[in-house]
C-alpha cells in the first residue's frame, strides 16, 4: 500500500492499526489532523492537504462488536463512503442534564406514601428534562462533508474456513457490498524462496554496480545463497508442523 501510493503524485497515505480499544473518535481524530476544514455554502467540509487523501485500516476485523454484533468503526465508514460526510458528535455546546434528573428522581424515592402525588410530578420532570437534553444534543449534531478521501482496509485470514468465515461476518455485508474487495492468497513456497533469497543477496553477495552496498561477508556466491534460502525454507516447515 505504501509503494502503491509512493507512485502517485498528490496522494497521502494514513495508516491506522485497528483494535477492540479503538473507537470512531479515533478514526475521525485521525481524517480531522491529515485534512483541511473549509466553510462553503454546504457548511463545513474536509479536504485533503493535497489532491487525495488514503485511509488504510489494517486488520478491520480486529474492532470491537457491540452486543447486536455491530461495529461501530464500520458504520462510520459506511457512512462516509455512501453520504460523503459524518456527523460531528463531539462538540457539544450544552451539557445533558441527566445527572441533575437521576438526583430529583432518586431524591422523591425518599418520599412517604403520602407524597405520591409530588414523586409523580417529579418523574415527569425529570422525564422532560431528558427529553430536552436530547432535543438539544440533537441541535447541536453538525454535518461534515469529506471530500478527496479513499478508504482501504485489510482483513486477516486464516487457513480454516470456519475461523475465515467468522471473520468476514464481522464486516457488514452493506458495507462490503458498496466496496472493491482484492483477494491476495498467501504466498506459495516458491514464492517465499524467492523472496528470502532476494533478501539475502544484497547481505551476502552485495550489488554489483556503482553506489551500490557491497556484501558484508566474503566467499558467498548466488549459488550459495540459493542453498541457505532452501534450509531456512525447510526448517520453517518443520517448525510449523511441530
Amino acid at each position: 500500500m505504501r509503494y502503491a501510493v509512493q507512485e502517485m503524485n498528490g496522494y497521502d497515505l494514513v495508516v491506522i492499526n485497528c483494535s477492540g480499544q479503538m473507537t470512531p473518535a479515533y478514526v475521525l481524530h485521525c481524517i480531522k489532523q491529515n485534512c483541511i476544514a473549509v466553510s462553503g455554502a454546504r457548511g463545513r467540509e474536509y479536504k485533503p492537504r493535497q489532491q487525495r487523501l488514503v485511509v488504510f485500516l489494517k486488520n478491520l476485523d480486529l474492532c470491537y462488536l457491540d452486543t447486536w454484533q455491530c461495529n461501530a468503526i464500520v458504520e462510520l465508514l459506511q457512512q462516509i463512503v455512501q453520504r460523503q460526510g459524518f456527523y460531528n458528535v463531539t462538540d457539544y455546546t450544552t451539557a445533558p442534564t441527566t445527572t441533575n434528573s437521576t438526583a430529583a428522581t432518586a431524591a422523591t424515592t425518599t418520599t412517604t406514601s403520602s407524597n405520591i402525588a409530588d414523586k409523580a410530578a417529579n418523574n415527569a420532570s425529570s422525564r422532560s428534562n431528558r427529553g430536552s437534553s436530547n432535543i438539544n444534543n440533537n441541535n447541536n449534531l453538525e454535518w461534515i462533508n469529506v471530500s478527496g478521501l479513499q478508504i482501504c482496509g485489510s482483513i486477516s485470514e486464516t487457513t480454516a474456513s470456519a475461523t475465515a468465515n467468522a471473520t468476514l461476518l464481522k464486516i457488514a455485508p452493506r458495507y462490503l457490498a458498496i466496496n472493491h474487495q482484492v483477494r491476495i492468497a498467501n504466498p506459495s513456497p516458491a514464492d517465499m524462496l524467492t523472496v528470502l533469497q532476494h533478501s539475502l543477496e544484497p547481505l551476502l553477495v552485495g550489488q554489483s554496480g556503482s553506489g551500490r552496498s557491497a556484501a558484508h561477508f566474503k566467499g558467498f556466491t548466488s549459488q550459495t545463497v540459493q542453498y541457505i534460502a532452501e534450509g531456512l525454507m525447510d526448517f520453517s516447515t518443520k517448525v510449523c508442523k511441530q
